[in-house]
This record gives C-alpha cells, structure tokens and sequence, in this order.
C-alpha cells in the first residue's frame, strides 16, 4: 500500500520494501541441497515439505528464540523441528540464539543439542538421504483428510443407525 499511503514508509523506516518470492526453493551446495526455515517457519509442515519436494537433502532452522524467555516454548518450538525432519525424513539442523540448537536425524533422533540460555559450539557430521520422498511428502495431508472425511461418515452413520433403532423400539 506504499502508493497509496506513502506516508507510512517515514514511520517504518527500518521495516523496507519487500516483496514475496516466486518460488520455494533450497540453498544448492556442492554435496546437499538445504531447505532454509527461518525462525517460526519451522512450525508449518507445509514449507518443509515444499522445500522437500523441491530438492532439499536436510532442512536447516534458523531461529531467535529469546523473546520466549524461560518457559516451555523454546521446547515447542524445538519440538516442532524433530516433526518436520520424519515428515520428510531428512535431517534437520537448528541454529537458535537462545533456544535448543541441535542435529537431528531423519528419524527424530536427537544426536545432539544445546540447553537454553547456553553458549555452545556443535559441530556433526550427519549422514544426508537418498531421493526417496515420504508419503507425507508426496501427498500432503491427504490421509489426514481421508482419515477425518471416515470418520465423518461413520459419526453420521453411528448416528442414523442409532436414531433408526430408537424409532423401531418405540
């Protein structure tokens, strides 16, 4: 809206002049592909996924987690992180501030982490995977919609069935 409110841009200076982009693509490196999520984007699967699907061989988060303070939110947040990486099974590396930096593998497997509010310098070696895409990957939530759409259906079947026997008995 900088056109018509131009205004605005004197009182955010420091906010710029961004644009979104065309497409959701990992970083190329000589021997991986790193699928980027920067802070909170660790939280949606389906930028994992994208990233996946467009050739990422590990997912790496990088993230600033000291407006969470001491609570249980750096560790949701951390949770957040070992799903992406068995959705996708690829490894996932996580580089916070303040928060659980850590190396985890495909599998969710913590190999190595941080505490929070700690200074530390980690360094691993972590195997990359094959090309093979998960059915996550692949499809998305469709499973999970499958499975709700079922479950609809029986709820309402459970329902007609149970309404029919009560008009019997009476």
């Amino acid at each position: 809206m900088k056109r018509f409110l131009p205004f605005v841009q004197r009182l955010v200076v420091a906010a710029g002049d961004f644009l979104p982009g065309d497409k959701v693509a990992p970083l190329e490196f000589p021997k991986a592909a790193a699928g980027i999520l920067i802070c909170f984007e660790s939280i949606f699967p389906e930028l994992g996924r994208a990233m996946t699907q467009n050739g990422a061989t590990l997912l790496v988060n990088l993230t600033n987690d000291a407006w969470y303070g001491m609570s249980s939110a750096p560790y949701q947040h951390f949770s957040m992180a070992v799903f992406r990486a068995v959705e996708n099974r690829r490894p996932v590396v996580r580089a916070a501030n303040t928060g659980i930096s850590a190396f985890i593998l495909p599998n969710g497997k913590i190999v190595e982490q941080s505490g929070l509010f700690t200074q530390a310098l980690l360094t691993k070696e972590i195997p990359l995977p094959g090309s093979g895409l998960t059915l996550y990957t692949r499809y998305g939530d469709f499973f999970a919609i499958a499975l709700t759409l079922f479950s609809a259906v029986n709820i309402f079947l459970a329902y007609w069935y149970t309404r029919k026997r009560i008009r019997r008995t009476r």
